[in-house]
C-alpha cells in the first residue's frame, strides 16, 4: 500500500487503516469495511494493549442504548473474519472481559 501525504492512514499491529475510506490493508491486500467495522476497527487500533469491554465498544460505536451488547459480537466476528482472511491474527476473546486485538507476531 502507498500512503498518501496528509492522509490519516496509521499502521498499529501489521494493519494499516484509513478511517476516511474505511480501507485496511493487511500484507498487500485492502479490506473493505463497513462504516461500522471500521469503527470498531478505530476503538481497537486506539488501545491496540488492552482489553476493550462490550460496553465500551457498544458505547464508541453504537453511542445509544436502542441495540443490545450482543451486536458488538457480532460486528467483533465479522471484523475478526475479515482479518483472519488477509492472514492476521484479528481479535481475540477474553473471558468475562471483552475483545483484544491481536499482534502478528502474537505478542499483544
Amino acid at each position: 500500500m502507498t500512503v498518501q501525504p496528509g492522509s490519516d492512514t496509521r499502521e498499529v499491529s501489521g494493519i494499516q487503516f484509513d478511517p476516511g475510506s474505511r480501507v485496511a490493508y493487511v500484507g498487500d491486500g485492502p479490506l473493505q469495511l463497513t462504516r461500522r467495522e471500521a469503527d470498531l476497527l478505530t476503538a481497537f487500533m486506539d488501545h491496540p494493549d488492552r482489553v476493550l469491554t462490550r460496553r465500551e465498544l457498544h458505547t464508541r460505536v453504537w453511542g445509544r442504548l436502542d441495540t443490545t451488547y450482543r451486536v458488538v459480537d457480532a460486528y467483533v466476528s465479522r471484523l475478526r473474519a475479515k482479518l483472519r482472511s488477509a492472514g492476521h491474527p484479528g481479535i481475540g476473546s477474553v473471558r468475562m472481559r471483552g475483545y483484544l486485538m491481536l499482534s502478528p507476531n502474537g505478542v499483544s
